[in-house]
């Protein structure tokens, strides 16, 4: 009986000697971790960054050795003292091999070296002067680090990934970008784009412009302008204004390496920009002599050529002044490379009516006059249709030899205006198919309207009594 009472306390008495070793044994590997923590925060590379006088990367895209030139103070690219290096992006690696640390410490021999990626590093990296080291990268490990070890160690580190991200560079990415000059939409008066003219009149242009509405247009292959609609245009000038360049793709190309990207004569889409610049008059170039700071503006150019397309939709873009070739977001190209035909404006039908003398409507050989001395003839009868013809816009633009004779109108409309050379303004409405009436103005056919538009019309001038 005393034999059984005693066997609990047995039980109890080795758990207690089993808890109290496990403690020693955790205390004592907590205690070795902590050494090992102490240890894996040793420093890889102490190099002071005014010492470094070359520094050479190598990584998938080859081998780029930098050296500072003491003369201008800056890095240069030791093949070309040319290339327009980033300076900063040089000086921001060196500046991070001062009391360059690993993240851990694995182990004393580099006989595992293919596991971590070190036979074939991802990323070496040496500099030479006061400091003579040479680091090889590896393998990135599951935390996001990677492994590493300096020539003449045996030890393989972990380091974190900043160093690493750094040397993950082309040479093109080390180089300096052009920039889109800036420029103000409002200060933009002028564009030719892929050869057509676009021009800014301020006070509209009565020349070409029966409606008296429009400031943008755009010269034909004759030498004619055509109206331009003002929002349209407007939003070519934002993404010319808002373009950037999102990469260097070549940064001196010349010759034969201009096909490669479509910027040759053959294949290139020039764009350029006239635009007026503000500067203090001590700034203009004149023979006149400014007696106070005020502001004159200056008219500037902007031209740059469009060529082809990377894998990522992308285009390659060149500056007319410079040897480098850009990369430009596809949304931004294709919001400038606009058609003339986009840009039209499709408000062409509403003259205002304080420029009208008489407004005459014929459907099939029956004739309205709605304005006549410059007034509704009739309001009850007829102002709900002027407005709908006032508020009448095309809905597209016909494409280069698709239009059809303007016989047969089912409805034409006539002005007598006192625009100046636009006395007389005659608008026929021909069917073109089962969706759209053919516009022609003046014997000029360009536009489509919608078919329920016009019919709307025809029909609300056959329930009135002329």
């Amino acid at each position: 009986m005393k034999k059984k009472k005693m066997q609990p306390f047995i039980v109890l008495i080795t758990l207690l000697v089993i808890l109290a070793g496990t403690f020693f044994v955790l205390k004592d590997n907590n205690s070795k971790n902590e050494d090992e923590t102490e240890e894996d925060s040793e420093t890889l590379i102490n190099a002071d960054a005014a010492g470094i006088s070359t520094l050479t990367i190598t990584n998938n895209q080859g081998t780029m050795e930098f050296t500072y030139d003491s003369t201008s103070s800056a890095w240069k690219y030791a093949p070309d003292k040319e290339f327009p290096l980033d300076d900063t992006k040089v000086s921001s690696i060196t500046d991070s091999l001062s009391e360059f640390k690993a993240q851990r410490r694995l182990e004393d021999t580099l006989e595992n070296i293919a596991e971590y990626g070190l036979d074939n590093p991802a990323y070496t990296l040496k500099i030479s002067g006061d400091t003579n080291v040479t680091l090889y990268i590896g393998n990135k490990t599951s935390t996001g680090n990677y492994y590493a070890y300096i020539d003449g160690s045996e030890i393989v580190y972990t380091i974190d990934s900043t160093l690493p991200d750094s040397l993950n560079v082309s040479l093109n990415d080390m180089a300096v970008m052009d920039t889109v000059p800036s420029i103000t939409d409002s200060d933009v008066y002028g564009m030719v784009i892929n050869g057509t003219q676009y021009d800014y009149f301020e006070s509209g242009n009565q020349q070409y412009d029966y409606t008296l509405s429009n400031n943008w247009f755009a010269k034909d292959h004759e030498g004619k302008y055509i109206a331009m609609d003002t929002t349209a245009v407007n939003e070519v000038i934002t993404a010319i204004t808002g373009m950037s360049y999102t990469g260097c793709a070549k940064y001196k190309a010349s010759g034969d390496e201009l096909t490669q990207y479509g910027l040759d004569d053959e294949n290139k889409k020039t764009v350029t920009v006239k635009y007026k610049e503000t500067q203090s008059s001590d700034e203009t170039e004149t023979k006149e002599e400014s007696s106070d700071d005020s502001e004159v503006k200056v008219e500037k150019e902007f031209s740059f050529d469009i060529g082809s397309q990377n894998e990522d939709g992308d285009y390659y873009v060149k500056a007319a002044d410079s040897n480098m070739i850009n990369i430009v977001s596809k949304d931004s190209i294709e919001s400038i490379l606009k058609d003339t035909s986009q840009l039209v404006t499709k408000n062409a039908f509403g003259i205002n009516s304080s420029n009208v003398t008489s407004l005459k409507a014929d459907v099939k050989g029956t004739s309205y006059d709605l304005i006549e001395n410059g007034a509704i003839t009739d309001s009850s009868k007829y102002e709900a249709v002027y407005n709908e013809i006032y508020e009448l816009q095309a809905e597209t633009v016909i494409e280069d030899g698709n239009t059809i004779l303007p016989v047969d109108s089912e409805l034409t409309l006539t002005y007598n205006t006192s625009v100046a050379g636009f006395e007389t303004v005659t608008m026929e409405f021909t069917k073109y198919n089962g969706s759209y009436y053919q516009a022609t103005i003046n014997g000029d056919t360009k536009l489509l309207v919608l078919k329920t538009k016009i019919d709307s019309i025809i029909s609300q001038l056959g329930n009135i009594t002329p």
